[in-house]
């Protein structure tokens, strides 16, 4: 995801309807990167615990 993002950053600054798209391509790149940063990491936090997050915070 985080290259995707990268090259399509770079193809935004092309002039005309390359770069519209590039632009686009990039945003949408770096929300699915984020979603599946927040989703794994979620997970993470749920496998160390053994049980949900909330049982994480009311440790913490």
């Amino acid at each position: 995801m985080g290259i995707s993002w990268a090259a399509a950053q770079i193809v935004s600054l092309l002039p005309g309807a390359v770069g519209l798209i590039g632009g686009a391509l990039a945003i949408v790149a770096w929300i699915a990167h984020w979603t599946l940063t927040a989703v794994l990491t979620r997970r993470l936090r749920q496998g160390a615990t053994g049980g949900s997050i909330s049982a994480a915070n009311a440790a913490a």
